[in-house]
Parts: structure tokens; C-alpha cells; sequence
């Protein structure tokens, strides 16, 4: 439908594609608009001048530095005599030099940006005129919407602090580390001159909280887990302390799982989290669509992070599990030979160590930045069965417009046994297919299988999946709702040695996710788009109620 605004949104629009390819003297001579004799639609002619290209000369730097080094501002300007003047390059390199004089306290800076055009050659000259202003610093720093949220939780999350210089850089930094807290849906950060005062400002943050605590007595259904009968109690803010708590008992088609956990993500002042879990599961493989034998298990764990930096954890988890494995009529001969051989009940004194490098704008559908994780998974000496799992997950988000987010990622695992133990475990192999990993494919099983052609995973797996995530427009508490088209690659093998490229699967399709008040609700439509004799397809796959990855 035909509006000025959006002739006029449009033809500045056009005005920029041209300045930005060095046309200087474009412009638009007329606009004509014309109705049809039925009236249905609208015709419009716009008649420009283009003009000709223009090149850039010199670009240089002048004005006032306040206490940022000259040399700091000059390193901004990445133009190069020769190349086509471009007026969003311009911009830009006028918007870094006002954040890196923001660091240092001169929230309103100026940057005049100054063209010298020389119409008989065709060139620009610019100049970048820098006015810092005043140094400005924080009176006080603000919070308000946190009404089951405790200040303090908050405040040891924001790293500009009061009294200090205003830092665009600490601003920036604490509002990410804001919204990637679980508890909270949205972040917004104000910086209100203070009154009577030409140098002074206050940092107002207004929060908007997430239900974060929830007692839920329900059912749900996923195709990996099927009928789910759940009773929890789950508090990512326990009393709005910032600490969660977990309090699971579900029963579902495939077995039992009983958790409590707690962490404390703030045990020491700078950060050092603890936490703990104890749980006890006994699992039906087979209704996981692996061999048919039961795995019973109760163990526990203790855990401990330590922020290396600000984007960097490091996680120490030492625990212990016994574990006990009880066969059926159906069980594969490989696994009934395993058990003969090695026996049916295990003591397993574990370490779990992890590294994370987390730059993610937020925890809950990111935008932007990405997560990297390397993982260590050891059965230490004196386990009945000595091994250990090495995986790697990586994942980055690209913003490719306001709405639209891409991102790729992918996972490689590794796992051995060592001193009186000869590989791997068979109930700690890697599994591939499904949703977690490669979509389309029945959950558990791609890869290596056992004589009975039950799936058996392997000790190596590569996944990788590429996505465009976008949220659905015209719903209520969009913020909660993604839709994603992807494409997923991988598979699992018996060893390193029988990596074959012609063996990875591949899969594409639509993806829904609904982080409902219920729980989350995952739904996948996929197509396998080289399945193999044997391959198990599932199209349509769903969760609900079940956490996803």
C-alpha cells in the first residue's frame, strides 16, 4: 500500500546506496506518482542524477583528544587514498572514535566529520574535527522492575561502577552480562544528565523479570522419551538470590530420573561458583532406540567455576556414580561378552572439567557472539572401567538484519579407555540422529550396530548444523518464540580410523521452538537427504516438556 513515509523512507534509502559507492552529487531531480483509471495501483517515477564517482584524497584527524592518545583515534580512520568515498565507511569510523572516547569518560563527544571536495579531479578530503566535551562520571547506578530480583544480585553483574568514569565499553558489558541472566527478559539502560551538574550523570537499568520459578506437577511427551510424568521444582532465582535450585522426579516410558541440585553462582565475591547434584536414574535403552539392556544409576556430584575472565569459565567437577547393568532376552551377544568379561556393576570416581568462551549478547535466543566449550570427561585411576571423552562444541550467531540471526555450530567427540580398560564403555558411546543433533533421522540411531542391528553408537562423533533463526511476528511474547530453517550433518563411528566422509548424514528442514510458561516446546520437520538402506527417518519430530540443547 502506497504511503509518503515510505516513498520518502525508500528514496533515502536509494541516496544511501549511491553515497555509499562514492556518488557525491546524486540526486533526486523528481518524484511522480500516478493512479491507474481503475484505481488499483499506483505508479511512480523517480528521475536522478547520478553524477560521477568520487574518490577519497587524504582523510585526517583533528580537534581535541581530551586524555585519549591522538595515536588511539588515528589507528580508527582505515581509509585509504584511492579507494571510493563511501559516507556509511565515514560513519562508521566516527562512530569508533566517539565509543573509544566514551571509554574514557566523554559520553558526548562530537565528531564533526569535514569533506574538502575537489570537483575538477573527482576527490574528497576528509577531516575528522574532534570535539571530546566534558569528562563525565557516574553519580549512581539504578535499578528498577526487579521486584523479586535482590539489587545486589544484580549490581554484581554491572562493570561500570559509581563514582568511576561513564566507560561505553563497562556499559556495553554490563547490560550483556544483565541479559544473559535466565531470570530476566529484557534490559533497558538510560543515562539522565544530573541535575545542577554539567559532569555528572546517573546509569538507570529498568528490568523486566522472566517467571523464573515454577512448581509443576504435569505430563509431557517427546519421541526420544515418550509419556513424561513430572513433578519439580525448579528456581533459577531462588529467592531472588541468583542461586537455582532443582528439585526433579520423572517417570517416564524410558525409566526413572530422580535430581537435586543447587548452585550458587556467586559463592566467593569475585565469582567462584558452587554447586551441587545427586541423582539416581534407571534407563530402559531399548525406548531409546539402542540395545535392549537396563542401566541403573545414582551418583554425585560436586562443581566449581572459576571465571578466568570476563568471557571465560573454567568448571571443576569431581563426583562419583555406581552404576549396575541388567541384560534381557534381548540384549546383543557383544554386550552379554562385555559384561562376562568385565562384570555387570561398576564404581566410577569421575572428574568432569570444562572451558567455556562465551561471548553470547544474550542466554536465550542470541543474536550475536558465539559459545565455545571443550569438555573432559575422566573415569580416574581405580574406577572399575579407567576412560575418558573429549568433546568440543562451538556455535556463533551472526546478525544478518534487525530480525534475522545465522548461525553455525557444530560438536566432535572422542572417547578411549586406558590402563586395564580397552576402550570405551559401551553404555558411555556417542549417539547421533535426532533432535539434538542430526534432525530427520531417528534419535540414537546413525552409526556402528551390534549383530541384532540394534544401534551402538561409537566413540567418535561429528555433528555440525547451520540455521537461520528469525522470531514470529504478530504473536504475543514473541521473545519467546524462534522459527529456524536448518541443515544438519553428521554421524557417529566405531574409531577414528573408520571416519568416512560418504558415511555423514545429512538433513534438512523447519525447526519451532516455544519457551511456554509449561516447559519448552520443540517441534522439527526434516528432510534426510542421503539416507541409506537401514536409516531409520522420522520427519516430524517434537518435545515437550523435556529441555532442549
Amino acid at each position: 500500500q502506497y504511503s509518503k513515509q515510505k516513498l520518502a523512507a525508500d528514496l533515502e534509502t536509494l541516496r544511501s546506496f549511491y553515497l555509499d559507492r562514492g556518488y557525491l552529487k546524486f540526486n533526486v531531480e523528481s518524484t511522480q506518482v500516478s493512479i491507474t483509471p481503475d484505481k488499483q495501483d499506483v505508479y511512480i517515477t523517480i528521475n536522478v542524477s547520478e553524477g560521477e564517482p568520487y574518490i577519497l584524497d587524504n582523510a585526517q584527524l583533528a580537534g581535541e583528544f581530551g586524555v585519549v592518545p591522538q595515536e588511539d583515534l588515528r589507528k580508527l580512520i582505515t581509509l585509504e587514498a584511492g579507494e571510493t568515498f563511501s559516507r556509511a565507511k565515514m560513519t562508521e569510523i566516527a562512530k569508533k572514535m566517539g565509543d573509544r572516547l566514551g571509554e574514557e569518560g566523554y559520553s558526548f563527544a562530537n565528531i564533526n566529520t569535514v569533506p574538502q571536495v575537489d570537483d575538477e579531479h573527482k576527490k574528497v578530503a576528509l577531516t575528522f574535527v574532534v570535539d571530546p566535551g566534558k569528562r563525565v562520571y557516574v553519580r549512581r547506578v539504578n535499578f528498577q522492575g526487579n521486584t523479586k530480583t535482590q539489587d545486589e544480585v544484580l549490581r554484581r553483574e554491572v562493570r561500570q561502577m559509581e563514582g568511576g568514569w561513564v566507560s561505553t565499553k563497562d556499559l556495553d558489558r554490563s547490560k550483556t552480562r544483565l541479559q544473559r541472566l535466565d531470570y530476566l527478559e529484557s534490559v533497558n539502560v538510560e543515562m539522565p544528565a544530573v541535575p545542577g551538574t554539567n559532569d555528572q550523570v546517573d546509569v538507570n537499568y529498568t528490568i523486566v523479570e522472566r517467571s523464573s520459578n515454577s512448581l509443576m506437577f504435569g505430563i509431557g511427551y517427546g519421541q526420544e522419551s515418550g509419556l513424561l510424568l513430572n513433578a519439580s521444582l525448579t528456581q533459577n532465582n531462588f529467592l531472588g538470590t541468583g542461586n537455582q535450585l532443582g528439585i526433579v522426579f520423572n517417570n517416564s516410558d524410558i525409566g526413572q530420573n530422580y535430581n537435586i541440585s543447587f548452585n550458587n553462582p556467586y559463592y566467593t565475591l569475585d565469582g567462584v561458583s558452587l554447586g551441587f547434584r545427586l541423582y539416581y536414574r534407571d534407563i530402559e535403552s531399548s525406548k531409546l532406540n539402542t540395545a535392549n539392556y537396563i542401566q541403573n544409576v545414582f551418583g554425585g556430584q560436586v562443581t566449581f567455576g572459576f571465571p578466568l575472565n570476563e568471557f571465560d569459565t573454567l568448571r571443576l567437577s569431581p563426583g562419583y556414580e555406581h552404576i549396575w547393568i541388567d541384560t534381557t532376552k534381548d540384549t546383543p551377544t557383544e554386550i552379554l561378552d562385555y559384561l562376562a568379561r568385565n562384570g555387570d556393576s561398576y564404581d566410577q570416581f569421575k572428574l568432569d572439567a570444562s572451558w567455556a568462551h562465551d561471548t553470547r549478547d544474550r542466554a536465550l535466543f542470541p543474536t550475536s557472539g558465539g559459545l565455545s566449550q571443550v569438555a573432559a570427561e575422566i573415569a580416574l585411576p581405580g574406577s572399575t572401567a579407567e576412560y575418558y571423552k573429549l568433546n568440543y562444541r562451538g556455535i556463533v550467531y551472526f546478525p544478518f538484519t534487525r530480525w534475522l540471526t545465522w548461525s553455525v555450530g557444530g560438536e566432535i567427540g572422542y572417547g578411549d579407555g586406558y590402563g586395564n580398560t580397552d576402550g570405551v564403555p559401551f553404555f558411555e558411546n556417542f549417539y547421533a540422529g535426532g533432535l539434538r543433533s542430526v534432525r530427520g533421522y531417528k534419535a540414537n540411531t546413525l552409526g556402528p550396530r551390534y549383530s541384532n542391528d540394534e544401534p551402538s553408537g561409537g566413540v567418535f562423533k561429528t555433528v555440525a548444523s547451520t540455521q537461520f533463526i528469525l522470531p514470529v511476528p504478530f504473536i504475543e511474547k514473541a521473545e519467546n518464540v524462534r522459527v529456524a530453517t536448518f541443515f544438519d550433518i553428521g554421524n557417529v563411528f566405531g574409531s577414528v580410523d573408520a571416519f568416512d566422509v560418504s558415511e555423514l548424514r545429512y538433513s534438512a528442514g523447519l525447526a519451532g521452538i516455544w519457551v511456554s510458561p509449561f516447559g519448552p516446546i520443540v517441534l522439527s520437520v526434516a528432510a534426510p537427504l542421503n539416507a541409506k538402506s537401514g536409516d531409520k527417518k522420522e520427519y516430524f519430530q517434537f518435545s515437550f516438556g523435556i529441555p532442549f540443547n
